[in-house]
């Protein structure tokens, strides 16, 4: 599907196009290098094509809800900066799953949430991400290593 894309919006347009709502979940990662990184990983992560990838926010959204990637960068920074200092805001990558409804009913709470765990807890256990689309802070797609 990251061979189509060129933009969120296109990301968005063809999830309006599905045959079942779509909610979309949107998860803000900063990279870090591990404590315990080996050479060649500290390497890879200063040429930014690697490190551990740590949630900072996260957020659902039908399709209809999003109109542009600056939009939801905007919305995500203004909600971290209302909820205080405590609230991380620097992020590197927007992750990006996306969650089928039932025809014409968008899933659940209790679907997004437990779609939102899983993807939340793949990010802690480092596994595989391909199947996910991602964005870059400028909105650029990024694809990632089977």
């Amino acid at each position: 599907m990251l061979a189509e894309l060129e933009t969120f919006e296109d990301l968005i347009r063809a999830a309006r196009e599905q045959p079942v709502r779509q909610r979309l979940l949107l998860v803000f990662v900063k990279a870090v290098l591990p404590g315990d990184a080996k050479a060649g990983q500290v390497n890879r992560f200063h040429a930014k094509q690697g490190g551990a990838l740590v949630p900072v926010m996260y957020v659902d959204k039908a399709e209809y809800e999003l109109s542009s990637f600056e939009d939801i960068v905007a919305e995500a920074e203004h909600t971290a900066g209302a909820l205080g200092s405590g609230v991380e805001t620097d992020w590197d990558l927007m992750i990006v799953g996306c969650l089928d409804g039932h025809g014409t009913a968008e899933p659940t709470p209790q679907e997004v949430d437990a779609s939102l765990h899983d993807l939340l807890r793949a990010l802690r256990l480092g596994q595989s991400l391909a199947h996910l689309v991602a964005f870059d802070r400028q909105g650029h797609p990024v694809e990632f290593a089977r």
